[in-house]
């Protein structure tokens, strides 16, 4: 992601950072280090937190056409497209291919890769079925559908009137909560008798990319009323209906059992409209403080940290862990220390010069 503005925006980054270190407990922090009424049961919940910010993340970085500053020309969707795919796809290509070549040259952990590989590669697994082979790579599946919308949902949102957006956007919004809802409803069910094909289509549809929009929408509705309204808001009241939102999300996401599907659904959504407004809205010093040079760091290397969780896992858990898996804190606590330090290197040495090589081709383009 790319922030314009960053005195303002900076503050996400370390969110982002966090988000992805919830991810990482959510899949591999072992389970006897916890009960199964744990909040971390529950830490999934941080990649619909990535879908908002994401959404939030394109409009600012395109301010300049919302604000009547640029126009949108035949060559802008083409431009943003390329940009998008830069940001995302090397790494999650690499990633993808580090799993591949580790199950067919070092030790099989999935026999199904053979047939999954193309779905993959082009980024439309979760079209087809749950999951991916690098398991967070599902989300980067929604992403490339949300990217490659954007266009069209920037110019309703530029051109559409604001009561038009609003209303749009949480009908869409409580339409995918529900869907999602009974979806969770019905997988939570035995289902004897169902046909397989009638189990994998329902399997499919639960968090299928589709219902996971909206939650990117609102982030994008969320961008257009923070660069015109944010400003009515003073910094103080702020910093109270920062904290006062991260509370919620937090005293929610405790309290909802995790058979509860509202929470897939996006029922957080609301507030990390209001947290994340509030949170670019800050005073000055807590602004100057999570704008920390480490912070920022922290926050680019996030992706990294995500969608090398696995293949750093395969590798720590078959070289350094004597070919079992990580069952304990310590083991844990390595784990982290060496997929933090890998995706640091990697984001110096291969997203970095990747990104500047593809970008290239759109440099003498007038889009921001």
């Amino acid at each position: 992601m790319e922030f314009q503005s960053l005195e303002k925006t900076g503050p996400l980054y370390i969110t982002r950072f966090i988000a992805s270190f919830a991810v990482l407990l959510f899949h591999f922090l072992p389970k006897g280090e916890y009960s199964t009424n744990s909040i971390i049961t529950k830490f999934g919940e941080a990649v619909n937190y990535f879908f908002f910010i994401s959404g939030f993340v394109m409009i600012i970085s395109n301010q300049n056409y919302l604000l009547g500053e640029r126009k949108i020309d035949s060559s802008y969707r083409y431009t943003f497209w390329i940009k998008r795919l830069a940001r995302i796809y090397p790494l999650y290509i690499l990633s993808l291919l580090i799993c591949i070549a580790f199950n067919y040259f070092i030790e099989e952990f999935d026999k199904s890769i053979y047939y999954r590989v193309w779905p993959e590669i082009l980024g439309v697994q979760r079209w087809l079925y749950a999951g991916s082979i690098n398991f967070p790579g599902w989300t980067i599946s929604c992403e490339y559908f949300f990217y490659m919308l954007f266009p069209l949902l920037f110019s309703k949102l530029i051109y559409k009137s604001n009561k038009y957006i609003i209303t749009f956007g949480t009908l869409f919004w409580l339409i995918s909560l529900v869907t999602t809802y009974q979806l969770g409803i019905i997988l939570s069910k035995n289902m004897i008798g169902t046909s397989l094909i009638i189990k994998k289509l329902i399997l499919s549809l639960y968090n299928h990319p589709i219902f996971k929009l909206s939650i990117f929408v609102t982030g994008m509705i969320c961008g257009k009323y923070y660069l015109f309204t944010v400003k009515k808001i003073p910094a103080r009241m702020s910093n109270i209906l920062c904290i006062v939102s991260l509370i919620m999300i937090i005293g929610t996401i405790w309290i909802i059992p995790k058979e509860n599907r509202l929470l897939e659904g996006g029922v957080l959504t609301p507030v990390y409209f209001v947290f994340v407004i509030n949170l670019c809205n800050l005073s000055m010093r807590p602004r100057k403080l999570l704008n920390n040079k480490i912070f920022i760091l922290l926050g680019e290397i996030s992706y990294g940290l995500y969608i090398l969780q696995l293949p750093v896992l395969l590798f720590f858990e078959y070289y350094l862990n004597n070919k079992i898996k990580v069952d304990t804190i310590g083991q844990f606590i390595n784990y982290f220390i060496l997929l933090f330090f890998f995706s640091t290197i990697i984001y110096y040495i291969f997203e970095i010069p990747v990104k500047k090589i593809l970008l290239k081709k759109v440099q003498n383009s007038n889009f921001q």
